[in-house]
């Protein structure tokens, strides 16, 4: 899926983003597949004012090889949380039948250099098969 969608027609996205409810977005869905099963959904929305357009060529390969390369977007930093979630109607669609249905589900908000949020991705990903690695450094001073 690739289309343009209004900011009032997806509130969280309209929250976490703060945005008006007239702000377009560029509303793209994707799946990551291992051995013919999906293993990964991916949805990302971005500001249609930042990301005029993304076609499904790049959409299909690197979207941030084409925001960082083509577009010359400095990409920053991100916020994340991961929750785990009975599975909805899309994602039984994208994920078919399984064993678990409940997905580990990775919501971000992606930040510019200027520090402005200009993308939220919602990774949702099969929750028997997730795992979350971390690596922490603390500064003694």
């Amino acid at each position: 899926m690739n289309e343009v969608v209004e900011a009032h027609e997806v509130p969280e996205v309209q929250h976490a983003l703060n945005i008006n409810s007239s702000e377009s977005l560029i509303h793209i869905v994707r799946t990551r597949r291992l051995n013919q099963h999906v293993k990964i959904v991916d949805e990302d929305y971005f500001l249609k004012s930042i990301v005029s357009d993304i076609g499904n060529d790049v959409a299909s390969d690197s979207i941030y090889d084409y925001l960082e390369k083509v577009l010359n977007l400095n990409i920053s930093y991100s916020s994340k949380s991961i929750t785990f979630e009975p599975f909805d109607e899309q994602a039984y669609q994208l994920f078919g039948d399984v064993s678990v249905a409940y997905s580990a589900t990775v919501r971000s908000i992606v930040y510019l250099e200027n520090t402005m949020p200009f993308q939220y991705n919602i990774s949702k990903h099969l929750a028997n098969e997730f795992k979350f690695n971390d690596f922490s450094r603390r500064r003694i001073k």
